[in-house]
């Protein structure tokens, strides 16, 4: 991300991806960019004991209007090329960006939850 921008970030226990809304320095909402990951894994219901976040590289891009870009392909060729990542992995990726972008073309992604969210503008508070 650019200097100023800001981002929030979502997390879906047992799903192959993360999703973020970004936002410019001035406040406004430029598009969600998600990554493609392992599958997000935490103990029960409490999700400070995340586990490790396993990134394979892919990512997708959504602007406000729907259209979308994948993006890094080529970091993810060069991955597996070098063997950074498994040939399992690559396919678990190649099926995941699939089916983010067979979502995202349905309207289904992002999340109802990530789609609906607010940044609020916060003021300093007096005193601090």
């Amino acid at each position: 991300m650019d200097a100023g921008y800001r981002a929030v970030w979502f997390l879906f226990k047992d799903q192959p991806f993360d999703i973020g809304r970004i936002y410019r320095p001035d406040g406004t909402w430029t598009g969600y960019y998600a990554d493609v990951l392992e599958s997000v894994r935490w103990d029960g219901s409490d999700p400070t004991t995340l586990e490790p976040i396993i990134d394979l590289f892919l990512d997708l891009w959504i602007a406000p209007d729907g259209r979308f870009e994948v993006l890094d392909e080529d970091e993810f060729e060069e991955a597996g090329v070098r063997g950074n990542i498994t040939a399992h992995q690559i396919d678990h990726a190649r099926r995941v960006l699939q089916d983010l972008v067979h979502a995202t073309q349905r309207g289904s992604f992002p999340p109802a939850v990530v789609k609906e969210f607010l940044l609020r503008k916060t003021q300093p508070q007096e005193g601090h």
